[in-house]
């Protein structure tokens, strides 16, 4: 048909685009509108054209042509159904007339049943699904049995949504294409269920050819699977060798671009849910009840990313060690195995608590043994077994908001490279396993274990260094940044790292750093507040042992009765630009050899016990409250090095006859030394001099240089002994010393 164009037409008159007439308005000066041809030929081919293809030949002596065609179609169609009558006038007819319009439109119905099915098989429901959401599975019949195989070819895959009804139903490889040779890629697909808890789809020992498999499938691309229960119960476990074996739910090879959704598993073999060399896949929300066995050498862990994928996602979901029924699963729950770029997020991996079963196996382990692999682990919940998270050869693995609780032995166990950002270590009793491996975190000879904001609370051993290897690992490390400690951190006598940091966090009243590391062993605490004991450093015979404390904050508890720090045998411990207060008990356990250095500190409210003067070196402190201090007592020093300064200086109150023997620290056994004794205050004497021999074992030559009293101030060197100054006068005199 064809609107009015001229340029007199009325626009718009019947809407946007649709132009009418008008008979013009002479006041307004809009013009009547003219008429052309083309509306002549589009009225008159529009009627005739009705009334030829009806049949009818035009007559021109006939006017009422149209009525008549519009009267025929009337007569011919007035027995269908009325639109509102909603089929009534065929039930009206009878049964046998609703049976025969069934039969005309190719539908059919199970007497008794309250299912309408088409001819080839499937219900009506089933067909609208189909049209709206997706096709049906090929050959499923109302007696609860998928029977045919969708990836074996017999129907088109690719391009297509397959629809998997609700209710009960069993399978055996309804989609498998699994082969030893590469297979044609099956693309842009979907296959879905009605969720998880309505489309649950089983095998059990009575069904023809029942092996675990459901899915078995290489080369899905661009695809997706969802919304299933696919459950192996009453399955049962196969043999004890990989030929008896039964199969897992759902084990994808080859597959890229393709996600996994909504799925929940039980009852698997020695397999769940496996992703192999695929590529860009999504596993999402996936659920494992439990799986019956973890045989060495063979399949896997309930869900398992491995065989060189890469860039795999397994986001939500769980995997329970204990099933519904109280089935139990004393495997690993988790496993990436040789895979890279894997993330894994927002799941609860729940083992087995000793209470149950003790257990060594891990809810998440990695391996990297055939070349480097890693993952990221966010927002994971891990509890029971007897480890959380282990990293073993050449794996890496980074974990962010972590939670380890409970675990039997560790929660974390490190052999190569770990990251846990923001983790909480919580209640690891250590119940399960060797002593030397209890703890939050057990650093096995790893290259790198680095901790940046953990919460521990609860934990046998916070984090522990030790491995029976056979040498150690060159430049192994351990960090802790910022993360808040409650018990021990043990660096064991075994192979340890030689490097461990501990830096702007807090060590509570139980976290003390043991370290009976071996020689070189380097522990650096910087920038901690510290509760009660910082530690004890011991164990081997190595000055190139260090324990340096720097920057950092300790404070006693009210009812806190020990010391500070403690160290065993020989080492060198550093405690630099501190603050220590209210220790009330000492500050050091002595032993002969120990050498530990207080430079730059400020005490508060500290008792120094004798063992402390004796046996520790204050170079540049102050003091503060303090009792027994060696601010006056020659034992604290202003020196530039605390094995044998170029210079050092300090006070002595003496009484009249009283004398002061310098620290060892201070000069060696022979050689040459200037000195001035008081002289800093006005009513003091002073002298200024050498010392000087050439073996330890003869006495100096003592050499005056200038004196303000002859004899009240004598100089000594004795063999075999210190340097010793002596008064007749009482007073606080200022001793300096340089070589």
């Amino acid at each position: 048909m064809h609107r009015i164009d001229t340029p007199t037409a009325q626009k718009d008159k019947w809407g946007a685009g649709k132009n009418g007439y008008t008979n013009g308005d002479p006041t307004t000066g809009i013009k009547a509108t003219k008429l052309n041809a083309e509306i002549f030929d589009a009225l008159q081919e529009e009627i005739c054209n009705a009334i030829e293809k009806s049949d009818i030949e035009l007559d021109p002596e006939d006017n009422s042509q149209l009525y008549q065609v519009l009267k025929n179609i009337t007569e011919k169609f007035g027995n269908y159904l009325a639109v509102n009558a909603f089929l009534s006038e065929i039930a009206a007819q009878g049964d046998e007339a609703v049976r025969s319009a069934l039969a005309n439109l190719r539908l059919r119905v199970n007497e008794g049943a309250r299912n309408v099915w088409l001819y080839n098989g499937e219900t009506v429901m089933h067909a609208i699904d189909g049209a709206d959401r997706g096709l049906p599975l090929p050959s499923y019949d109302a007696d609860g049995t998928f029977k045919n195989n969708l990836l074996d070819g017999s129907v088109p895959v690719t391009g297509n949504k397959y629809q998997l009804p609700g209710g009960n139903w069993q399978a055996v490889d309804w989609m498998r294409n699994r082969s030893s040779s590469p297979v044609t890629p099956v693309t842009d697909f979907t296959v879905r269920g009605q969720g998880a808890g309505a489309t649950v789809v089983t095998q059990s020992p009575d069904l023809p050819g029942a092996n675990g498999s459901h899915i078995f499938a290489d080369s899905l691309e661009r695809g997706r699977i969802s919304g299933l229960s696919l459950i192996n119960d009453a399955l049962g476990m196969g043999g004890t060798t990989s030929d008896t074996t039964n199969n897992g739910q759902i084990w994808l090879r080859y597959c890229q671009d393709f996600r996994v959704d909504d799925v929940f598993l039980s009852g698997g073999d020695v397999l769940s849910f496996c992703l192999g060399t695929c590529t860009n896949t999504f596993a999402t929300d996936i659920k494992i009840d439990f799986q019956y066995r973890f045989p060495m050498g063979y399949s896997k862990s309930p869900i398992l990313v491995g065989d060189f994928s890469e860039k795999c996602f397994v986001i939500e979901g769980y995997v329970k060690a204990i099933g519904r029924d109280g089935q139990i699963y004393s495997g690993d729950l988790a496993d990436n195995d040789q895979a890279d770029d894997t993330v894994m997020a927002y799941m609860n991996l729940i083992g087995l608590p000793y209470s149950v079963k003790p257990n060594g196996n891990a809810c998440l382990w990695q391996e990297g043994e055939d070349a480097r692999s890693n993952g990221r682990f966010i927002g994971l919940n891990l509890s029971g077994n007897g480890i959380g998270h282990g990293v073993s050869q050449k794996a890496i693995g980074t974990d962010i908001a972590v939670v380890y609780r409970g675990h039997q032995t560790r929660g974390i166990w490190n052999q190569n490279i770990i990251v846990s950002i923001g983790g909480q270590f919580l209640d690891n009793k250590g119940e399960y396993g060797a002593t030397n491996t209890k703890g939050a975190i057990h650093h096995d000879n790893a290259e790198f274990t680095a901790i940046k904001g953990g919460v521990f609370d609860g934990n046998v051993t916070d984090i522990i260094d030790y491995s029976g290897a056979p040498t150690r690992k060159t430049g192994g490390a351990i960090q802790s940044s910022g993360d808040r400690l409650s018990a021990p951190f043990h660096i064991t006598g075994g192979v340890t790292a030689i490097h461990h940091g501990i830096a702007g966090g807090r060590l509570g009243a139980d976290a003390q750093v043991i370290d009976s590391g071996g020689a070189g062993n380097h522990v650096v605490i910087m920038n901690e507040a510290i509760v009660n004991k910082i530690g004890t450093s011991g164990f081997t015979e190595d000055y190139g042992k260090r324990f340096d404390v720097i920057g950092c904050t300790a404070e006693a508890e009210a009812d806190y009765t020990g010391v500070l720090i403690g160290q065993s045998n020989f080492g060198y411990v550093l405690l630099r630009n501190c603050s220590i207060l209210n220790y009330t008990a000492g500050l050091t356990e002595y032993t002969a050899g120990s050498r530990i250095v207080f430079d730059g500190c400020t005490f508060y409210g500290v008792t120094f016990s004798e063992d402390d003067l004796a046996g520790a070196i204050f170079m540049n402190c102050r003091y503060v409250d303090c009792t027994n201090s060696p601010e006056f007592s020659g034992y604290s020093f202003r020196a530039d090095n605390p094995i044998f300064p170029a210079a050092a200086a300090t006070e002595v109150t003496l009484a009249a006859g009283g004398s002061v023997s310098l620290p060892s620290w201070t000069h060696e056994q022979r050689g040459v030394y200037s000195m001035t004794v008081g002289g800093h205050r006005q009513d003091l004497n002073w002298w200024k001099g050498y010392v000087a021999k050439s073996n330890a074992d003869l006495a100096a030559t003592v050499t005056t240089q200038a004196e303000s009293t002859p004899g009240v101030i004598t100089v000594s060197w004795p063999a075999d002994g210190f340097i010793t100054v002596t008064a007749t006068i009482a007073g606080t005199y200022r001793i300096a010393l340089s070589a």
